[in-house]
């Protein structure tokens, strides 16, 4: 079986960027670790790029050893050249994109571009096999608007997961740390 982050893994910024994953990851409210994990201990088990404009952005699936234990968490990154001040309160750190130019990784899921390039992977997504990006399946609710048109806000009460809001319209909730089963939040919805 192929490695579904291999091809997006020979990116060398993207590369770069999962290097400061170790350092980043246990200050995140919804990471469950409680010490640095070693970087032997993260993997990526998935890449998606989900914007090739500038600034870059991915979709990462990445695993977490602890002990014995494993966890499974969806991490969006970008990357800009220039810093980003309103972005600061979430970047990971600086890399090297050679020429004496220096790439700011930031969570991407508070970068209103990225947020809008992930936003438009639903559009065409209400069919019962939803829209294949990568190695990610969208899925929209039957007749959903979706508001492409709205910028994106991230909500500031969620603990373990993050959620964005378009607007006044519509509301994405992204699970950062992946369960195998069913979940009751989906479930609710559903009914």
């Amino acid at each position: 079986m192929t490695d579904p982050a291999q091809p997006v893994l020979d990116d060398p910024v993207l590369v770069q960027a999962i290097d400061l994953l170790p350092e980043w990851l246990p200050d995140q409210r919804w990471f469950a670790g409680v010490h640095p994990p070693p970087a032997r201990d993260i993997r990526v088990v998935a890449a998606t790029r989900v914007r090739d404009a500038d600034p870059p952005a991915w979709h990462l699936l990445v695993e977490v050893s602890h002990n014995e234990n494993r966890e499974l968490y969806q991490v969006a990154l970008s990357v800009h050249e220039e810093p980003e001040p309103r972005l600061e309160h979430v970047q990971l750190g600086t890399i090297d994109l050679g020429d004496g130019r220096h790439g700011h990784v930031y969570d991407a899921l508070h970068d209103k571009s990225a947020t809008a390039n992930i936003l438009d992977m639903f559009v065409g997504a209400d069919r019962p096999e939803g829209r294949e990006v990568g190695y990610l399946r969208f899925r929209a609710e039957p007749d959903a608007v979706i508001p492409t048109d709205e910028p994106s806000m991230v909500l500031p009460v969620e603990q373990s997961n993050t959620s964005l809001a378009f607007g006044d319209v519509a509301l994405l909730k992204v699970f950062r740390r992946i369960r195998p089963g069913s979940n009751p939040d989906v479930e609710i919805h559903d009914a």
